[in-house]
């Protein structure tokens, strides 16, 4: 009798940095615990003051880890533990992908995130390799409003905006063969260095990374705009990180009018 071979389910890991982010926060968690079933979700958080670290805690699966730096944006510190962390929880660990994301960005994919990554993942394994990196596709979502839904689901939200190459960002890999995944400040660029051998990076996939910045209304972005600049560290200014959230109120006006412009269909 042919022995039948039980195919291994993959097990994913996300990790994310958080300040103050109790209005998407719910959304986030619930989509990758909850609709992706993402096995293990690290919240870094930045001694946030409104209900953030209480949110995570109603969580299962989910793990509150708190820094400080002394109520300062540190782009070099966020560096640190994207760069970093993950190797502590995930590395040689059975996880087969870590998703490297924050609060507003969510990974997506039409046939569902966690079935298309187990179907990629029994390819290659039929193929004897292994998935290093996938690269999403990145789009700016949109809405004039903040749509709060009591079913936590994000794509609720908005389900228009526009391409965004600036998010077609190393959100995705394999913990066991990159030794070092080397972002650069932001994250959206980043030089990975392999455990061995050449890397096996898939750029289209299908995978949408949604960044959900646009989509709370002009009045809440210059509210957190506000706040940022109050917020921004010496190390930031002299690195020129972060310096968009120097913008006035007029820019940031009109970059969130801009953001709604010929806007499509993404989901």
């Amino acid at each position: 009798m042919e022995q039948i071979t039980k195919t291994k389910e993959i097990v994913i890991h996300v990790y994310t940095i958080c300040w103050n982010e109790s209005k998407f926060l719910h959304y986030f968690l619930n989509y990758y615990l909850n609709i992706v079933k993402v096995n293990h979700v690290f919240v870094y958080d930045n001694q946030s003051t409104d209900y953030s670290q209480d949110i995570v805690k109603s969580y299962k699966n989910t793990t509150l880890i708190e820094y400080d730096t002394n109520n300062q944006i540190r782009d070099d510190i966020y560096l640190q533990i994207k760069n970093n962390e993950w190797k502590k929880h995930s590395q040689n660990k059975n996880v087969d992908f870590v998703f490297i994301v924050d609060v507003d960005e969510i990974l997506h994919h039409p046939s569902g995130l966690r079935n298309h990554l187990q179907t990629l993942y029994n390819v290659h394994k039929q193929l004897h390799n292994t998935i290093d990196i996938a690269i999403p596709t990145g789009y700016q979502m949109y809405a004039d409003n903040f749509r709060q839904t009591f079913t936590y689901d994000p794509l609720e939200i908005s389900y228009e905006g526009k391409p965004d190459i600036d998010f077609n960002k190393y959100a995705i890999f394999n913990p066991d063969k990159i030794s070092e995944i080397n972002y650069f400040a932001g994250c959206h660029k980043c030089d990975p260095i392999l455990t061995s051998g050449s890397s096996n990076m898939l750029h289209d996939t299908g995978i949408k990374l949604l960044h959900y910045k646009f989509v709370y209304g002009i009045d809440y972005l210059i509210e957190r705009y506000e706040l940022y600049q109050k917020r921004l560290s010496d190390i930031n200014k002299v690195h020129g990180w972060g310096r968009h959230y120097l913008q006035k109120i007029d820019e940031i006006k009109k970059q969130y009018i801009n953001a709604g412009q010929d806007i499509i269909p993404i989901i």
